[in-house]
């Protein structure tokens, strides 16, 4: 039994999907950085989205250009 009305739609808005993804990875990205000072170490997070958009967080530059160097 669905519990939406007729004219509600089975899926959720994009919009909704893409301010949930923000959020979420802002939320990780966060956690990422205070990892890296709590270990005081070199940390790496790369995230990608469906719509092919990709973002990366480092601590070090050096770490993010050997990655970079490494995929070419």
């Amino acid at each position: 039994c669905d519990e939406r009305g007729p004219n509600q739609p089975k899926y959720p808005l994009l919009s909704a999907i893409k301010v949930t993804f923000s959020k979420r990875s802002a939320g990780l990205l966060k956690k990422a950085n205070e990892l890296a000072i709590l270990c005081d170490d070199e940390v790496v997070v790369n995230i990608s989205s469906n719509i092919d958009k990709l973002f990366k967080f480092s601590n070090s530059r050096m770490l993010i250009t050997r990655i970079i160097d490494y995929e070419l």
